[in-house]
């Protein structure tokens, strides 16, 4: 877990600059923040539900947890989308000039987020029920991702490239996480493709708004 959490750093650390580095630290920050509040939402809502009562038929258990689990979805979509939207904006207004590239980094890390939402929102569940062998798996997928990814996409796609890598790496992450809940009869896939749709409409509803608010799109710095 600490290898997946801190790789993307540690190897950027050798590729970028220690200027661009210092930029991706305050993307990444305000990107995660959605992340370590769904994390502590899913610890202390989801994972209390699952462990008292885990004896509890399959199907009976599943729907509880969708239940409680919808509604950290639907305000997660709109979390991120709004993140996704100003992110670019804020930072704007918050830093000078020498962190114009967190610009464009935040909303590519926020749409990234999105999987490991859906990630921590049932992975507390394979853990309530004594399976924690799947997150173990998810997060040495995500190390493999970025350690594999990141030093073959760079001398290609450069800074773009990379930032992109570390945001898609949280979707492998999502998938062993699938695998696990299917294995064990207590896949949501429904939910996540309903909620993805909503996160997709809402990103929609307020990228609209902001362009015909005359402020572009929020990757206009590098297209």
């Amino acid at each position: 877990m600490f290898l997946a959490e801190q790789s993307d750093r540690l190897i950027l650390g050798k590729l970028l600059s220690f200027e661009t580095l210092g930029v991706y630290s305050i993307a990444f920050a305000l990107a995660t923040i959605p992340r370590q509040v769904i994390q502590q939402l899913s610890s202390r809502v989801i994972f209390p539900t699952v462990s008292q009562q885990a004896e509890l038929p399959r199907s009976q258990l599943r729907a509880k947890v969708e239940r409680q689990r919808w509604q950290i979805l639907l305000g997660a979509a709109v979390c991120v989308a709004f993140l996704v939207s100003v992110g670019d904006l804020v930072i704007g207004f918050l830093y000078d000039d020498r962190y114009q590239e967190a610009t464009w980094m935040m909303p590519i890390l926020c749409c990234g987020i999105w999987f490991s939402i859906l990630f921590y929102t049932t992975s507390p569940v394979l853990l309530a029920i004594g399976k924690p062998l799947y997150s173990a798996q998810s997060n040495l997928f995500r190390l493999l991702t970025i350690s594999i990814g990141l030093p073959i996409i760079f001398p290609i796609a450069g800074t773009v490239g990379a930032i992109t890598i570390i945001a898609l790496s949280d979707f492998p992450v999502y998938l062993v996480n699938l695998y696990g809940l299917f294995r064990e009869k207590l896949a949501l896939v429904n939910q996540d493709i309903l909620a993805t749709l909503f996160f997709i409409g809402i990103l929609a509803l307020l990228l609209t708004g902001r362009y015909s608010l005359g402020y572009g799109f929020p990757l206009d710095a590098i297209l």
